[in-house]
């Protein structure tokens, strides 16, 4: 779903979650045609600016759009522009990632895309280099929507294969348990979910997940000991 190089994983985040609940209705048996989910961005308490999150059914595909929307005071810490988006299906499987693109723009500028060639069991980078395709692939833009569709009793221990389009990190859920939080969209009896990255110790994701729609009312990434925030300002859909 930080700041500098990798920033474009605040958003998505974005973005993870926990062991047992007795308020939370599974399986999800809709998941929503159109959303939109809106973030005010956080560090050290100060507001950055937003994060916008767009979802749409089109064809039988969604399409993921993530935008930043930098205030002031963001330009402090990273510039450019940065925009992602996300190709994906939802079946009785679950959500099956088909394509990542994202773009920076200005300083550190790059443009990174994935193709995920299920049939040929490939990951298909835009710089012309292929891996294997991982069990539980997902990418930044779409794996903020997967949660939708879990079981959140059961993510305790389970892994994600999360792509950047340009490779890989693994991310394990390493605690889950309830937790109300407060937002400026409201107040949510929520799931919170801990994920670790498995190669780094100094790596983590906090979610907080509305027990109701399982949507990510707020999201921490911390990075040696330093975290950003988003938390949810508005939604519709």
């Amino acid at each position: 779903m930080h700041m500098t190089k990798n920033f474009a994983v605040v958003q998505l985040a974005a973005m993870l979650f926990l062991a047992s609940f007795t308020s939370t209705a599974w399986p999800q048996t809709t998941f929503p045609d159109n959303l939109e989910l809106v973030y005010e961005l956080q560090l050290a308490g100060m507001t950055l600016g937003t994060v916008e999150k767009r979802l749409h059914l089109i064809d039988g595909t969604y399409i993921a759009d993530s935008r930043i929307n930098p205030g002031m005071a963001a330009k402090l810490f990273f510039s450019g522009k940065i925009s992602e988006s996300s190709r994906f299906k939802v079946d009785s499987n679950g959500l099956q990632a088909i394509e990542f693109h994202a773009v920076r723009k200005g300083d550190k500028s790059y443009d990174r895309k994935a193709t995920f060639d299920h049939a040929g069991n490939l990951v298909k980078y835009n710089n012309g280099e292929t891996e294997a395709l991982r069990k539980n692939t997902y990418d930044l833009g779409s794996f903020p929507f997967a949660f939708i569709l879990e079981d959140l009793g059961k993510l305790n221990g389970k892994i994600f294969e999360i792509n950047s389009g340009k490779d890989y990190d693994t991310w394990q859920v390493i605690e889950t348990g309830s937790d109300p939080v407060s937002t400026p969209s409201g107040e949510y009896a929520a799931t919170k979910i801990t994920l670790k990255r498995v190669d780094k110790d100094n790596r983590f994701y906090f979610v907080w997940l509305d027990n109701t729609s399982q949507y990510p009312v707020k999201i921490i990434r911390q990075k040696n000991g330093k975290q950003t925030t988003m938390v949810l300002k508005s939604i519709r859909g």
